[in-house]
């Protein structure tokens, strides 16, 4: 400690008013003692904590591990599995309108695989059915009572790859027109714009 520190410390011991000389040196003697920094431990492989610790650690990352290879990966689902099962006992009957697609499936020279048509369901009032052909191919046919219906199919390739997309329009003034997209995955949607 500096001299101009030490007699700034001497001042303010002995400056209170009513102080007297040995509790002033007391004050002065624990202002001035050294103070000596508390250990602070190193972690190293020979420090008796730090095994410890990184045991500790990789126990947490193997536990952790583990779990996560446990649980079982959520299967993706796919657009595809509805042919998996038989059409729902409540699915409505066909309407003559997608017999009639399913048979100008036949015309453009694949072959109908009847057993594979599925009601796919209503959706803003335009029902949606799927089949598929003997060839392999994925259809998708839309029917709304004001606009009309549709079909469409395309190979299992491409479907796999962005689905299936159709569309109808109405007729008349301020008549809406019906777009429905079957996805390789998930349910499918029906858009309705104006034009």
């Amino acid at each position: 400690m500096d001299e101009e520190s030490l007699a700034e410390l001497q001042r303010r011991a002995y400056s209170r008013p009513g102080a007297d000389a040995v509790a002033a040196q007391r004050e002065l003697a624990e202002l001035t003692a050294p103070v000596e920094p508390l250990p602070i431990p190193e972690l190293s492989e020979t420090h008796p904590v730090a095994p410890r610790v990184i045991g500790a650690l990789v126990a947490a990352i193997v536990l952790v591990s583990a779990a996560a290879l446990a649980v079982p990966p959520v299967p993706t689902a796919t657009s595809l599995e509805v042919f998996d099962a038989p059409m729902a006992a409540d699915a409505p009957a066909p309407t003559p309108w997608i017999e009639l697609a399913t048979r100008e499936t036949e015309g453009a020279g694949m072959t109908y695989a009847a057993e594979t048509l599925r009601y796919l369901g209503t959706i803003e009032e335009v029902q949606l059915w799927a089949w598929r052909s003997s060839e392999g191919r994925v259809c998708l046919g839309m029917f709304d009572e004001l606009r009309g219906g549709g079909s469409t199919c395309t190979s299992l390739e491409t479907f796999r790859q962005q689905g299936l997309t159709l569309g109808t329009g109405g007729q008349g003034v301020g008549m809406s027109s019906r777009t429905a997209h079957w996805g390789p995955d998930g349910d499918p949607e029906v858009t309705t714009g104006f034009g």
